[in-house]
């Protein structure tokens, strides 16, 4: 019974000739059949050997996007949450029970439980299930990936941000104002957290009809992403207002100052902005460090229990 799934299992091990290897396979195919997708975590949770969350964890841990969510997933297939739901039940059942010993043999003279410790020991428990429940939004983000949406005027260096994070040339950059009609979208590894990266149409007054498409387009992208970096180029005056941005919006909004490397070290910059460049070597460290701030409150132990869907 010490196997993956629980059951009996026979193991057979041949050496790496593909040949070999296909007609062991079409020998066993005569009487067994290719396991299913999933198969075995499936036996494994049927017979006791996972619980559900544990197995919700497997498919987690293969279709992790980045070391975190790696992380993130071997954790919970450890049983971190497992054990802190099953902690946190058993306090509950204690309290339950105490209330019920009173009401079954009231009629016993037995000493009834205090009010004000009761209520003291059921805050304690409805504070452990809010702070594990609070979880569930950075546990999403790791899961899931952090989709950022890179916002602004026509030539405020979204492509080229977009560029840099990727360290590749995947979007056009040129001069000319509206180069992106329609968005691109891709994905990487930030710092270990999966990250969904947008790069969306300029924002501008009158465009033509195709742009107007396009930037149709990047205000849903807008309120679906997670974080919006609002781009404005610090080589052009500018005033720093979002008044033409929803206030839902703007609570998700990191403005950002692009082509830094063409102005002085020295110049100053408004509070609440975030200075980066897609061309110097660390251009985007800051960038990268207010992402992680603004969507990840606090990191993670292994020993953490953390919510990562909606089942949980």
């Amino acid at each position: 019974p010490h196997s993956y799934t629980g059951e009996d299992l026979l193991e057979l091990s041949c050496h790496g000739n593909p040949d070999l290897a296909n007609r062991i396979l079409q020998v066993l195919l005569l009487s067994c059949r290719m396991a299913n997708p999933g198969e075995f975590t499936l036996r494994a949770y049927l017979n006791g050997k996972l619980d559900l969350n544990q197995a919700e964890a497997v498919n987690d841990l293969i279709h992790a996007k980045a070391s975190r969510a790696e992380k993130a997933a071997l954790h919970q297939l450890q049983g971190h949450l497992s054990q802190a739901l099953k902690n946190l039940l058993e306090r509950i059942s204690r309290l339950r029970m105490r209330c019920e010993l009173a009401i079954d043999f009231s009629d016993q003279d037995l000493p009834l439980p205090e009010d004000s410790e009761l209520r003291y020991e059921l805050i304690q428990v409805l504070d452990t299930a809010k702070s594990l429940a609070a979880t569930g939004q950075q546990g999403r983000l790791i899961r899931e990936g952090i989709k950022i949406c890179l916002s602004g005027a026509p030539n405020a260096g979204k492509s080229s941000l977009f560029n840099a994070f990727l360290k590749q040339n995947r979007a056009l950059v040129t001069p000319h104002p509206g180069t992106t009609r329609d968005y691109l979208e891709e994905s990487i590894s930030l710092n270990g957290f999966p990250v969904v990266f947008y790069d969306t149409a300029g924002l501008r007054p009158n465009p033509d009809s195709i742009e107007a498409q396009g930037i149709a387009k990047s205000h849903q992208l807008m309120h679906s992403a997670d974080l919006i970096l609002y781009l404005i180029d610090a080589t052009l005056p500018a005033e720093l207002s979002l008044s033409g941005i929803d206030a839902e919006l703007q609570k998700k909004i990191l403005i950002v100052f692009t082509k830094m490397d063409l102005l002085p070290k020295t110049t100053p910059l408004p509070d609440k902005v975030i200075p980066c460049s897609s061309v110097t070597p660390d251009g985007l460290k800051h960038l990268s460090e207010a992402i992680l701030n603004q969507l990840l409150q606090h990191d993670f132990s292994p020993e953490q229990a953390l919510v990562t869907n909606t089942r949980q």
